[in-house]
């Protein structure tokens, strides 16, 4: 039996400073505990219910405007998830799929003739496939591109997805598998990140 709703209790401090002109900075640390996780169970396709649960980590946001036209920001999270309920001694604690480190960072210049553009990158660190730590995902590292131009009730666009081609690891699971019958072990599931694409857009607002 498992109870239909789970508690959570949490805690957040953080100071926000703009002393350098143009700059906004945040920082934060948290805290966040849990009496359930749910887990995603890839053999059969649903979640699972698992133990009580501490995160706890720091988030660090920029944006800094040097100049009418052009905007920098930069973000960074770094988070710690373990289940609490662990027997002294065990080290089988990594909460599945918790992604422990995140960046995403970028720029982005309108010009005052309405041309406009955007560099943007975003890093997902590696995290944890199974409670032990035996298995990760590996980094994630993806480059976005776009540009454009607008005037008055007219905006014309064009975006580059995973401008570098990145392989990199959309998502991933391990789990215990059965391969044509003959074995049953831990196997990685992968699905690489979208590969390039284009995209335009036009808008016409009325």
């Amino acid at each position: 039996r498992i109870s239909p709703a789970a508690w959570s209790r949490g805690g957040e401090a953080g100071i926000r400073s703009n002393f350098f002109p143009g700059l906004n900075s945040t920082f934060a640390l948290w805290w966040l505990e849990s009496s359930h996780e749910l887990v995603f169970v890839g053999d059969e396709g649903t979640t699972d219910v698992s133990g009580k649960s501490h995160r706890y980590g720091i988030e660090w946001t920029n944006y800094y405007k040097p100049t009418d036209w052009l905007t920098l920001d930069a973000d960074y999270a770094l988070t710690t998830a373990r289940y609490a309920d662990i027997p002294t001694g065990e080290t089988n604690n990594f909460v599945s799929n918790s992604v422990g480190r995140v960046v995403s960072t970028g720029a982005t210049v309108v010009a005052p003739n309405g041309l406009f553009g955007t560099l943007r990158f975003r890093h997902f660190g590696s995290v944890p496939l199974d409670p032990s730590g035996t298995y990760w995902a590996g980094d994630t590292n993806i480059v976005n591109l776009g540009a454009g131009f607008k005037h008055k009730r007219y905006k014309f666009e064009i975006d580059v997805f995973n401008l570098l081609g990145s392989q990199s690891n959309d998502i991933a699971y391990a789990y215990g598998y059965n391969y044509g019958g003959l074995s049953s072990d831990m196997g990685l599931m992968r699905h690489p990140v979208e590969p390039r694409m284009f995209r335009g857009t036009i808008t016409v607002n009325f």
